[in-house]
């Protein structure tokens, strides 16, 4: 057989195998998103949830999406403090307020950084839910997120602004 037919086979192959590599793996903006759509609904909160599998749940995938030293800005929590444990424990106290919430991220806008070391996420976030007093309740917000590329795309800094009717 002909060396540049081997050659160009061989070529052709490893291209294909790398290129099929990376839309399976999809690029930096798809696996924004899949971390975008699995913090949603990690965050929901089902009628049948108990706390404590809820925590769990919680901890073990913000662990997974968030850096360990994440920035924290809750226009209704202006004493939040960084970092993931904090997070956790904020995202856990909302079981008390909420009998059932659903997140979903809409308008959803991302901007890599050059070199794809790093990304901006802004967002609406919209909540829809019965608090635990039964009462149905929606709520939109803007959301700003500071996305780094460390073992993945990990959220360094999440800011959650205040309602768009709010004095």
């Amino acid at each position: 057989m002909d060396r540049r037919v081997v050659l160009g086979s061989l070529a052709a192959v490893s291209l294909g195998g790398i290129a099929a590599f990376f839309l399976l793996r999809g690029g930096d903006e798809a696996q924004i998103r899949e971390a975008l759509a699995r913090l949603a609904k990690v965050v929901r909160i089902a009628k049948d949830d108990s706390p404590l599998g809820r925590a769990a749940r919680i901890k073990g995938a913000f662990d997974e999406l968030f850096v360990e030293r994440v920035s924290v800005d809750i226009a209704e929590l202006p004493d939040a403090k960084p970092g993931r444990v904090e997070l956790v424990r904020l995202a856990s106290a909302a079981f008390g307020i909420w009998s059932s919430l659903e997140v979903e991220l809409a308008d959803v806008r991302v901007s890599l950084d050059a070199g794809a070391s790093g990304a901006a996420v802004d967002a609406r976030a919209m909540l829809r839910g019965a608090r635990a007093g039964g009462d149905e309740k929606g709520d939109a917000r803007r959301v700003a997120l500071r996305f780094v590329k460390e073992s993945g795309w990990r959220i360094a800094s999440v800011t959650v602004y205040p309602p768009p009717n709010a004095e």
